[in-house]
């Protein structure tokens, strides 16, 4: 459904029917964004969950659902914490306006303006990864590197929505240490041994989001298809598998 007027009328329909629209976007040189549009005049403002590959998509569908729900019934406000049972404690900041500008514009093409507060939903800090940004501060890509492909142009000669199947802890910034190329645009990269990671503790992210965390797997970019790399450390040289 490329038409705008088409989307437009499905964001209508389902703030008519369900109170708001979630609009998803992922599969890009940037990390996934979960966003609301609707919510503004039914609470302070729209809500927007950025990054946070620690959970999938329909987990972060799910949480923003039940955190839109909590909000409803007390009436949260900015720097509010909200637990969900079984899933655990995420707080509520609001957003600077150049995070709006930036990440969602399916909002402000629906209100017609960025005059409307949004508030990042952020999980505690044993969920959180590398692609969470602190959307209070002002859009910065050198503080964000991760998220500069929302301003700059692609700079690599390879696919820009190339991805990579990587693991939890090369998520929470650990290092990246096996390094395989299998496809012109697919990778698998992992921090510790390929094989040991559990399936449960696997994700798929855009190349761009591991490459511009750690600079020095830049050298991934370069490798053939099949071909094969890995290092004990950050500090040390990359080798090639035999």
């Amino acid at each position: 459904m490329s038409d705008k007027k088409d989307i437009l009328n499905l964001i209508k329909s389902n703030i008519d029917n369900f109170g708001y629209h979630l609009y998803l976007i992922s599969g890009s040189t940037s990390p996934r964004v979960l966003y609301t549009i609707g919510l503004k005049g039914k609470l302070s403002g729209e809500f927007v969950f950025a990054g946070g590959t620690y959970y999938s998509n329909d987990d972060v569908v799910e949480v923003v659902k039940l955190i839109i729900e909590k909000c409803i019934e007390g009436n949260h406000q900015n720097n509010a914490n909200i637990y969900l049972k079984g899933v655990g404690n995420f707080s509520l900041k609001k957003v600077d306006k150049s995070w709006i500008d930036t990440l969602m514009l399916g909002a402000t093409d629906f209100h017609g303006n960025n005059d409307f507060d949004a508030y990042q939903i952020t999980p505690e800090e044993a969920f959180m990864t590398i692609d969470i940004p602190d959307m209070s501060k002002p859009f910065s890509a050198e503080v964000e590197p991760i998220w500069r492909y929302e301003k700059e142009e692609w700079n690599h000669k390879i696919a820009p929505d190339s991805c990579a199947v990587t693991n939890i802890d090369a998520l929470q910034g650990a290092c990246i240490t096996e390094v395989v190329r299998w496809e012109d645009d697919q990778w698998e990269m992992f921090a510790g041994s390929g094989p040991d990671v559990p399936k449960e503790n696997m994700r798929v992210v855009p190349l761009s989001t591991l490459i511009t965390f750690d600079p020095s797997l830049e050298v991934v970019t370069q490798l053939e298809v099949e071909a094969g790399i890995w290092r004990h450390s950050k500090n040390d040289k990359w080798e090639i598998w035999d």
